[in-house]
């Protein structure tokens, strides 16, 4: 990685630090969808009594 950040004339720091940025945005990305699907969805996976009544 170093030979690469030498030839596009950037430091290391500054692709580290991009990449976690890049990261951490996509991260969050993904919680809120998961977060709007399980709020705006109805539940399809309700519980049930672990034994059914004679």
């Amino acid at each position: 990685m170093s030979e690469a950040c030498t030839w596009l004339g950037i430091a290391r720091a500054t692709y580290y630090r991009w990449k976690a940025a890049v990261e951490t945005e996509r991260t969050e990305a993904v919680a809120e969808k998961i977060s709007e699907l399980c709020i705006h969805s109805p539940s399809r996976f309700e519980l049930e009594p672990a034994t059914t009544p004679p």
